[in-house]
């Protein structure tokens, strides 16, 4: 049954509820002097009761078990791990809680999968490390892999950190000049109407920017491609490596046209150096020369920057062979007419994002083949084929790339 202090105390009066003694004091209750630990005061006027500590309240007679708090009450943010009853803060349960699989939308973040070797590459539209691309004009650059240091490592924080890209570029002053590096994210509304943050580890030589800002592209035969930004959002650089990020409102696709042949994507682009026409896109970083280095990067929904996602590194080779593979294939007989033929058709290692272009690279010890040639029956099978040159044994054999980079 629950306690009800007497009505209409006098002075000094004093009550007994579970072992505590309260005394009147000529306006409330309060807890007598050694009485024990609770309820300190109680305003028989106004309700208002005081927990011991004196730093919580509850008005007119609130459950003190549960006490509901408003306005924003904060609490120390305790070490990751800690399990207990606490009060846990978002910054905690940031910290605490397992990485999201598949929150980078990003391949190749770490610059680990180089299936076209490490560079230097310096033609507009190359592609570098698996799934970016070089973009320049009448700039000179120089995109390698470079394989990071123990002092790189403790800088970043992170000893899993093997290579960087790494950009030697000169900028030229002309207005339409400027240089990038981008990648392209299969299918256009996975960020249409979002916002997104990127997120990355650079170096820089000397004072220099990066220009950070991309674009939806809608397809070949689809609607006007639309800029992330009106201005992109331009980062100074330190000297040694520092995390840097941007956040940005993608634009809705609702009521854009996409293509029909599957090419929507939307683009990050990361600038190095920008003359007048590509100046707003680019942040207005100005026309640069030097050398920058880039690691860890990551572009996830949200807006705030989350810890770096690093997948095993069979799935960020699979994620890359979804667009371009190397490979070998070879068959041979032992007896074969003259102008007789060959074929041999191989599945690739992954299905990749659409039926590629095959290319034979090198021999692998082909004998007595003529009328060498390669395709695709779709995205995961290949063929290759020719015919014996004379009568007799016949090997077909060669290297080759196949390619479904958008």
């Amino acid at each position: 049954m629950p306690f009800d202090f007497p009505n209409s105390p006098t002075n000094g009066q004093t009550a007994t509820n579970g072992g505590i003694v309260y005394a009147y004091d000529g306006t409330k209750w309060v807890r007598a002097t050694g009485s024990g630990t609770g309820v300190t005061s109680w305003n028989t006027r106004t309700g208002a009761v005081t927990l011991t500590s004196g730093d919580v309240t509850a008005a007119g007679g609130a459950p003190l078990a549960s006490p509901v708090f408003t306005g924003n009450p904060t609490a120390p943010t305790p070490i990751a791990g800690d399990a207990d009853t606490s009060i846990a803060t978002t910054a905690f349960v940031q910290a605490a809680q397992p990485p999201s699989v598949g929150k980078n939308l990003l391949h190749n973040s770490m610059f680990n999968v180089a299936q076209r070797g490490a560079g230097p590459f310096t033609a507009n539209g190359a592609y570098t490390l698996d799934r970016w691309q070089t973009q320049s004009t009448l700039d000179a650059v120089s995109f390698s892999a470079v394989a990071m240091t123990d002092a790189d490592r403790t800088a970043v924080g992170d000893e899993s950190a093997a290579t960087c890209l790494q950009n030697v570029f000169t900028g030229n002053a002309g207005a339409s000049a400027f240089n990038e590096i981008i990648q392209s994210i299969e299918g256009s509304r996975r960020l249409s109407g979002k916002t997104i943050t990127l997120s990355f580890w650079a170096i820089a030589g000397a004072a220099l920017k990066l220009g950070i800002n991309g674009y939806q592209y809608y397809g070949a035969g689809g609607g006007t491609a639309a800029s992330w930004a009106a201005t992109g959002t331009a980062v100074q650089l330190s000297t040694t490596w520092t995390r840097y990020s941007a956040t940005f409102n993608v634009p809705s696709s609702a009521g854009k046209t996409l293509g029909t042949a599957g090419t929507d994507t939307s683009v990050l682009q990361i600038f190095y150096s920008a003359g007048a026409t590509n100046g707003p896109s680019a942040g207005n970083i100005g026309v640069q020369s030097g050398v920058v280095k880039i690691w860890g990067v990551q572009l996830e929904i949200g807006s705030v920057a989350t810890p770096l996602e690093k997948p095993d590194p069979l799935m960020q080779l699979q994620q890359c062979q979804r667009f371009y593979c190397i490979g070998q294939v070879l068959m041979g007989s032992s007896n074969q007419s003259a102008g007789g033929g060959l074929l041999v058709s191989q599945q690739l290692p992954v299905t990749m994002r659409a039926t590629p272009t095959v290319t034979p690279t090198a021999s692998g010890g082909q004998a007595n083949i003529s009328g060498l040639a390669a395709g695709a029956y779709n995205g995961l099978s290949i063929y290759f084929s020719g015919n014996a040159t004379v009568a007799g044994a016949a090997i077909l054999g060669a290297t080759f790339t196949a390619s479904a980079d958008l």
